[in-house]
């Protein structure tokens, strides 16, 4: 009898990662995310995912110590590099580089019309939490940006009654990333609740509506 009851309490415990066919160290979900929780843990993240059916992959980013859920498939997950991360999915998978591109070009900077955007691109407005990201996206911006005093694209960055409390659509803090409180600016506009990047790297916030038509920084 207590052997019986020693082989049921093993078998409710299985490791958590049994249930994860690929585990990938220093990566983490980009897209699509469809749930982000507090966690202490990376254990506690692959538990979460585990005791989520819609779940279909998750990671953990150590720093913020947030575990982000997805419900997306091996055709439509993307990931992408981020030191300190580890992700790990419910089915085998590749990865695929993350895509930096511009779409589009408005006055209107709100959150709602960069989705709209980029969406019509098969993307979302760019989260930037690599220094390889930054790079390509500063080089985009160089390049391709507004033809002005300053190149310039719009980017999703809100929250940021203090430069410190300045976080991304998916809730992390910008400065938790590749980015200092010196590179995000004030620019002339206010409102501050709108943001762009330059062509030095920098974030600069600014009011959501512009007399100028600028880009959309995206990925997909």
């Amino acid at each position: 009898m207590k052997l019986l009851l020693l082989q049921l309490f093993a078998a409710a415990f299985v490791p958590a990662a049994a249930v994860y066919q690929t585990v990938i160290n220093d990566t983490a979900i980009h897209s699509p995310i469809s749930k982000r929780i507090d966690v202490m843990t990376e254990c506690e993240c692959r538990a979460k995912c585990d005791m989520d059916s819609s779940c279909t992959a998750a990671s953990y980013d150590a720093i913020a110590d947030l575990c982000f859920m997805t419900d997306g498939g091996p055709d439509t997950v993307i990931t992408q590099s981020l030191v300190g991360s580890v992700a790990f999915f419910k089915f085998q998978y590749v990865e695929t580089p993350l895509e930096v591109f511009l779409a589009g070009a408005t006055k209107n900077g709100s959150l709602a019309r960069l989705r709209e955007l980029c969406a019509e691109e098969n993307g979302i407005p760019l989260i930037i939490k690599t220094e390889e990201v930054k790079a390509a996206a500063t080089q985009l911006v160089d390049k391709k940006g507004l033809q002005s005093y300053e190149d310039m694209s719009w980017l999703p960055v809100r929250g940021c009654e203090e430069k410190s409390l300045c976080h991304w659509p998916d809730g992390t803090r910008v400065t938790d990333g590749v980015f200092t409180e010196e590179e995000i600016g004030y620019g002339r506009r206010e409102p501050f609740t709108g943001s762009y990047l330059n062509h030095h790297g920098e974030i600069v916030l600014t009011s959501e509506q512009d007399n100028k038509v600028i880009p959309v920084l995206c990925s997909r």
